[in-house]
């Protein structure tokens, strides 16, 4: 059930190297950190399942990463998005080919963005216990009940693959699907870029002045919580940003006047940061304002 030592995972993938397709998962944690961590990844085909420690000591991760990065398996996952961005990072490349059962029932008119527990539910008429799903899966030993809770997801994903490639078939949707795939296959995808870092914060109705402010201040602390690999709200929230973007300072005293920056932030060497970054998204706003053609 557990996989904790370099020779049992070797034999565990070897007995998965002629599968035509693989389910996965994974359990990460990223509560303290930019980065997540990789603490468990779940494989199965059939009635062959496992899921592998990689925080054991001295394991050797190689079979895995042989196994999932072999373009000779399907690997079939949901809303693989997160999955793929830690498997990007641990294995330093993204599984393909891709089915991700998310997209595939969004294609199927199983809703827009169907969670897993609703698509077991529709699918296989099972009610899942997500009791374990916020753990933190650092911790050893794990449970006998978490186990079961990680296992249970590849065992659902495995019986759901071939239910829903048929349709895809049948309904004539599997060029569009593939379509979707072959872009989430991309590794760009789950590598975060800083200067795309503020699609991620939403402000209504921006004026082109705060999108260019947001632009810089999202990419600097962006970049300041990747080098010390903390989580972005360690240094500032969502809602510091927008106030940033929203009421630019230009002042130590405007930035600690603003609701939602801490005097402790405005008042430190990260502040003058801040004031610079500020100031370099109002300098594009006056650019590309000036490069814009005057009406007749």
């Amino acid at each position: 059930m557990l996989i904790t030592d370099t020779p049992t995972l070797a034999r565990f993938c070897d007995s998965l190297r002629d599968a035509p397709h693989l389910s996965i998962d994974t359990e990460f944690w990223r509560q303290r950190t930019y980065y997540p961590q990789l603490c468990l990844v779940q494989v199965g085909h059939l009635d062959t399942v496992g899921a592998i420690d990689p925080l054991a000591p001295g394991i050797d991760l190689s079979p895995l990463k042989e196994l999932l990065l072999s373009p000779s398996s399907t690997k079939v996952l949901h809303a693989a998005g997160q999955d793929l961005e830690v498997l990007l990072l641990t294995f330093g490349a993204v599984p393909t080919p891709l089915f991700d059962t998310q997209v595939a029932a969004k294609a199927l008119g199983l809703g827009d963005q169907p969670g897993y527990a609703a698509l077991v539910l529709d699918l296989l008429g099972l009610t899942l216990d997500k009791g374990s799903q916020f753990m933190d899966w650092t911790r050893r030993p794990l449970s006998d009940v978490q186990l079961e809770y990680a296992l249970d997801d590849v065992r659902h994903l495995d019986r759901m693959y071939p239910m829903m490639k048929a349709r895809l078939e049948e309904e004539d949707k599997v060029g569009d699907f593939r379509a979707k795939m072959r872009a989430a296959e991309d590794p760009e995808r789950y590598r975060m870029q800083p200067e795309r870092a503020w699609k991620r914060v939403k402000i209504r109705r921006p004026t082109p002045r705060a999108l260019a402010v947001l632009r810089e201040v999202a990419a600097w602390r962006e970049e300041q919580a990747m080098s010390r690999d903390i989580p972005r709200p360690w240094l500032l929230n969502d809602a510091g940003l927008i106030d940033l973007a929203t009421k630019p300072p230009t002042t130590r005293a405007e930035l600690a006047a603003l609701k939602n920056i801490t005097e402790k932030l405005a008042r430190s060497p990260l502040g003058d940061d801040l004031l610079a970054a500020v100031a370099r998204g109002l300098q594009a706003a006056n650019r590309e304002q000036g490069d814009r053609p005057r009406s007749p």
